[in-house]
């Protein structure tokens, strides 16, 4: 389509290669820091709109192979139940994000655990939810006792030279066309770009929030274990409606 040429491509380029750096430069930080703390820590992933992105931006830096234990993709509602026993039915929640990283930790041997869940593209009626990203962090701080801790990000706000600039109207003032064609979400290419931002946004926040996990906790390798303790940082984890934390504001 002809209005498709209007959009600054490489303008919002930019700020996708800019992301993908600081999620690699998250990775490195954070394979630093396990192998400074423990070299036998290794690392799960839980991934749901990232599809694996975590753990392969993990993959791509030529260190710390051996704190990388593997990555459970499931982008499906119902791949969460069957291969993470995931029960809650808001699959965009802080419970969610919970139940992915600790059965994540449970279902291997690793010993920490990133979860993400969330929106990179909603449907129509839940476009509200646009960039709206659950993270968990899960590791073992004794032999019986998991700590878990979740936070909730909306990455469709971002700072870029010191005003905070929302990523939808970005994309809306870089092309003549009526504001409702963006609303449902209808071109391939400009949402692409939208949920591609949002995903390796996700990437570099998780590694981060790990990395200060590890910091702030002891953690250990578990001896075998019959019976785990589940130790949740926040009471919201656990009290958790799914409510929207920071709707859009496009006006």
């Amino acid at each position: 389509m002809e209005w498709i040429s209007q959009f600054d491509k490489l303008t919002f380029s930019d700020e996708i290669e800019l992301i993908k750096s600081k999620a690699h430069l998250a990775g490195y930080n954070l394979l630093k820091t396990l192998h400074q703390h423990n070299q036998k820590l290794t690392l799960i992933t839980a991934e749901s709109l990232t599809g694996g992105l975590i753990f392969s931006t993990l993959v791509d830096i030529p260190f710390g192979g051996i704190h990388k234990y593997g990555c459970i993709s499931v982008y499906n509602s119902e791949s969460k139940n069957m291969f993470l026993d995931v029960i809650t039915t808001n699959i965009y929640s802080h419970k969610c994000a919970k139940e992915m990283a600790i059965n994540a930790l449970l279902k291997s041997k690793a010993t920490i655990a990133i979860s993400a869940t969330g929106n990179a593209m909603p449907q129509e009626d839940k476009k509200e939810h646009l960039g709206e990203v659950f993270i968990g962090i899960a590791g073992y701080v004794n032999d019986n006792t998991i700590k878990v801790t979740t936070q909730v990000y909306n990455f469709c706000y971002y700072e870029n030279m010191d005003k905070n600039i929302n990523l939808k109207t970005i994309i809306h003032n870089k092309i003549n066309i009526p504001f409702d064609i963006i609303d449902n979400y209808n071109d391939l290419q400009l949402t692409s770009l939208m949920a591609q931002y949002i995903r390796y946004a996700t990437v570099e926040r998780s590694l981060n929030i790990c990395q200060e996990y590890i910091n702030n906790n002891h953690l250990i390798i578990p001896s075998i274990c019959t019976q785990i303790t589940i130790l949740c940082e926040d009471d919201i984890i656990n009290n958790d409606d799914g409510n929207i934390r920071k709707l859009l504001d496009i006006n």
